[in-house]
């Protein structure tokens, strides 16, 4: 069970989770609930948070690694999905490759509803030159919606057995705080926190801290690259929550 936040600003993408993984033989019976890492971040260009099945997971982040040539330190041949130019064509090879390789063991699943699907979704943000972008891979069917500020206005995006809680409050902060324009990084990281808080305070169990992050900006070369986000400043930012 997870709670995951992403979110595009003026000056990068900010992606945070909880660390909560639960043990057991379904979604519905759990057995127990340790923290767990949820973001990985492949060869400073691309951020992954998941939900769902970590060992689909595992498979996601993998075809990752191949196809920015780093698996292993190994340089791999072939053209990676990222470096295609058009986001969306990029995303949906992407995904293709993914359904096609989590197909091969016959993963689905029955969810409420009566749907089948995956049991695994993600976020993903990466960067392709001075481009920005910011992805989510629905956990049914696992198809990829890309987040568009400029001209459909989503700029942010919640998944996992959180998103009942975590979509409303990050509603709420931009109905506040972003009625003209997208976040900075630094403000995205303090809502970020203050969201994920709130949904770990509100939960009855499967989401917990700590809290992790990772975010893509300009580092001090003027190019944009991916890094995690130290825990003593999320720890900074949930004392900002607190008072």
């Amino acid at each position: 069970m997870t709670a995951i936040v992403g979110i595009i600003c003026s000056d990068g993408i900010v992606i945070s989770t909880d660390s909560s993984a639960t043990f057991g033989p379904s979604l519905y019976y759990h057995t127990i609930e340790q923290p767990h890492k949820k973001i990985e971040i492949i060869g400073d260009k691309v951020i992954i948070a998941g939900t769902g099945e970590i060992g689909l997971g595992q498979r996601f982040c993998n075809i990752i690694f191949k196809e920015l040539g780093e698996l292993n330190g190994k340089q791999i041949p072939g053209e990676s999905f990222f470096k295609v130019k058009h986001p969306e064509e990029a995303m949906r090879n992407l995904a293709q490759k993914t359904i096609q390789n989590f197909h091969s063991t016959n993963p689905f699943y029955n969810q409420p509803g009566n749907t089948v699907g995956f049991n695994y979704g993600a976020l993903i943000a990466y960067t392709h030159g001075d481009d920005l972008h910011l992805c989510e891979f629905d956990p049914v069917k696992f198809q990829p919606e890309l987040k568009f500020p400029d001209h459909q206005k989503i700029f942010f995006s919640s998944m996992g057995s959180g998103q009942q809680i975590t979509d409303p409050f990050l509603g709420l902060m931009r109905r506040i705080f972003w009625k003209q324009a997208v976040p900075t990084v630094a403000e995205a990281k303090l809502i970020a926190v203050w969201t994920l808080q709130h949904a770990i305070d509100l939960n009855t169990g499967g989401i917990n801290r700590p809290i992790q992050m990772a975010l893509i900006k300009r580092n001090e070369k003027g190019k944009y690259s991916a890094s995690y986000v130290p825990g003593s400043e999320i720890h900074e930012h949930m004392d900002g929550v607190a008072l």
